[in-house]
């Protein structure tokens, strides 16, 4: 399926967003997230395009656990990654906010569809995140 190709080349492109923050950058640091904000733009703009078209052209029986799966992928990116001995909670922020507004238009994206049992499926659905996800050493 052409879509999982598409999910993991985003997924490898949403880890160029990376940021780390240190101490010595703290006077700069938010403006350093609005700027990572405002180029994941793209990221984002790509995604939604990729979700409308799924919701809108695809059986939702094909299209949902795909879909589904991305969610989960991009779950990982809100923590610290794995292998970081230290990290700052705050280094994470950037993609908190993407994460959860990748959710909102992705919802957005089946109700517009008027594919609202799928929309209600994103919302019950219960992810699970890799077993490293909340693993803090």
């Amino acid at each position: 399926m052409a879509f999982q190709d598409f999910t993991d080349e985003f997924v490898a492109n949403f880890e160029e967003l990376r940021m780390v923050y240190s101490p010595e950058e703290a006077d700069t640091w938010c403006e350093r997230i609005r700027a990572n904000i405002e180029r994941a733009t793209a990221h984002r703009d790509v995604f939604i395009d990729a979700v409308n078209t799924g919701a809108a052209h695809l059986p939702s029986e094909q299209f949902m656990p795909a879909l589904l799966t991305l969610l989960e992928r991009l779950l990982p990116f809100q923590e610290r990654p794995e292998g970081v001995r230290s990290s700052f909670e705050c280094s994470q922020d950037n993609y908190k906010l993407l994460c959860y507004e990748l959710f909102i238009y992705t919802v957005a994206s089946f109700i517009k569809a008027k594919k609202f049992s799928a929309a209600r499926q994103l919302i019950d659905y219960r992810y699970v995140a890799p077993p490293t996800f909340a693993h803090r050493s």
